[in-house]
């Protein structure tokens, strides 16, 4: 997970430092968040960069809780991410699990949404993440992102919580369109039985 390599390769490291902070503040615009995000735009240089890239990592998700756990070497620190998208989608997957009485485990939508979290966040060398909560409780149902004390924050992590939101957004509206399309059917049959 490295969406800005070449960028980094190209440039000198201060240079860089600015390019990425704009690349996240574009972001933030672009996905209308983060309003705490602009008074940095009068004051970019690489000694910014690190505060930018903490407060976009907490600013991304709507509900951001961090606790810390302290480890041998230093603190762990937990990061609880949710939004009313992520808690839509989570309550839609009830609803799809229930209408088709199936597992979680055999949920496609939410199947997805747990592999992109994990391709995009999980098993890196100072942080991984996975997805928690039970959908009987939609809105317990968190993505949980560990880091450990070497952690660093960049700008790749911020982009990658917003690819993951994105993501949540898409399968939402594939879910929304699933579900529509199973209670049509039920519709339909309801309606040829009591035609019969």
């Amino acid at each position: 997970m490295d969406f800005l390599q070449p960028m980094q390769e190209s440039y000198p490291e201060d240079f860089s430092c600015i390019i990425e902070q704009l690349i996240v503040l574009a972001a933030f615009h672009e996905h209308e968040r983060g309003d705490e995000l602009s008074s940095f735009f009068n004051v970019l240089c690489e000694d910014t960069y690190y505060e930018v890239m903490l407060e976009g990592a907490y600013s991304v998700f709507e509900n951001t809780q961090i606790g810390k756990v302290e480890e041998d070497d230093g603190f762990e620190e937990i990061y609880q991410l949710s939004d009313p998208i992520t808690t839509r989608f989570f309550s839609l997957c009830r609803r799809y699990e229930k209408l088709l009485k199936i597992k979680s485990e055999q949920n496609p939508f939410l199947q997805r949404v747990d592999t992109k979290v994990n391709r995009y966040l999980g098993n890196g060398m100072t942080y991984d993440s996975e997805l928690r909560g039970h959908l009987k409780k939609p809105k317990s149902c968190r993505i949980i992102f560990r880091t450990s004390a070497e952690f660093r924050h960049n700008a790749d992590v911020v982009l990658a919580f917003f690819d993951m939101l994105d993501f949540v957004q898409s399968e939402t509206e594939d879910l929304e369109k699933a579900l529509t399309a199973l209670l049509e059917q039920r519709t339909e049959k309801i309606e040829e039985r009591m035609a019969a």
